[in-house]
């Protein structure tokens, strides 16, 4: 199963399924093998999909996941939003099950965001340290930067001033990065 495929559908359940009522809410997680597919199943008890949700405006992490989906398996996987008949919203996703697959490390993107070149380099330097970051863009400001967003998607995103440097300075005065600690610092924004 590609790393952190789940992390936004659960966040939505989160934040626009349990997070709208103001008693307690639950989420279920489920995984089957059927028929040589991996079904995962994200569901919640929240209100429901509201009368002006739409699958062209679903967000930047439905639409990731969608476009993650479409990289990894082409036609080969499926992902469906729909309510559920006692309230709530499930989120359905079928992916192919290939145990290869499920070993391969996804490379991330990444991209940086900051107007001054040396916090640029800094990072740069960083994160081609690492074997599990496959490329690395960068902008000078914020309209390059959503440009780049748009084009490339990326996993991460360094966005500049004191935080990024602060990050980075963090990062290079600690031992080697790693993949799994940056989809940890990920997982963190």
């Amino acid at each position: 199963m590609p790393q952190l495929i789940l992390q936004p559908i659960v966040e939505n359940a989160i934040r626009h399924g349990i997070g709208r009522s103001s008693s307690a809410g639950r989420i279920l997680i489920s995984a089957s093998k059927i028929n040589g597919m991996v079904e995962l199943r994200v569901q919640d008890d929240g209100s429901g999909l509201s009368p002006s949700d739409s699958s062209e405006d679903e967000g930047i992490g439905l639409a990731n996941t969608r476009a993650r989906l479409q990289q990894l398996y082409g036609q080969g996987a499926r992902l469906e939003i729909q309510d559920c008949d006692r309230g709530g919203v499930v989120v359905t996703m079928n992916i192919p099950f290939h145990a290869e697959i499920c070993e391969k490390q996804i490379p991330l993107t990444t991209l940086i965001e900051d107007d001054g070149p040396p916090a640029r380099d800094d990072l740069r330097v960083l994160l081609s340290r690492d074997p599990e970051v496959s490329a690395i863009r960068e902008a000078r400001d914020g309209h390059e930067a959503v440009v780049a967003i748009r084009e490339s998607n990326p996993d991460l995103l360094f966005q500049g001033g004191e935080s990024a440097q602060n990050i980075c300075h963090r990062w290079c005065s600690s031992q080697p990065t790693t993949g799994t600690q940056l989809r940890r610092l990920k997982s963190m924004r």
